[in-house]
């Protein structure tokens, strides 16, 4: 015997909206998605070109995650040179859960 079913997400049809439906949700990987030999603002600007928002609305969510979590001070510096530092594994942790 056969059985079909049905993958409903926010009401639309999983095989036949998955673009939309990525547009929707948000993910939180289990493991570090970050790239350590890019910046923190690098990091940023290429997870969020992920979505297909317009620039203007990627910089101004990009501002408010770094007004957040305070991440001016290490914001241009590649994210390996944070890694050990126990000064900013929290600010690191935190961005990473973000993203």
């Amino acid at each position: 015997m056969l059985f079909r079913s049905r993958v409903l997400i926010n009401g639309k049809e999983l095989i036949k909206n998955r673009e939309a439906i990525k547009h929707e949700i948000g993910v939180v990987f289990q493991n570090s998605v970050l790239d350590q030999s890019l910046s923190v603002l690098d990091n940023l600007k290429v997870r969020t070109s992920f979505y297909g928002l317009p620039k203007d609305v990627r910089e101004k969510n990009i501002q408010e995650i770094i007004d957040i979590l305070e991440l001016g001070p290490i914001l241009k510096k590649p994210i390996k040179k944070y890694i050990k530092n126990p000064n900013t594994q929290n600010k690191l942790y935190n961005f990473n859960r973000v993203l």
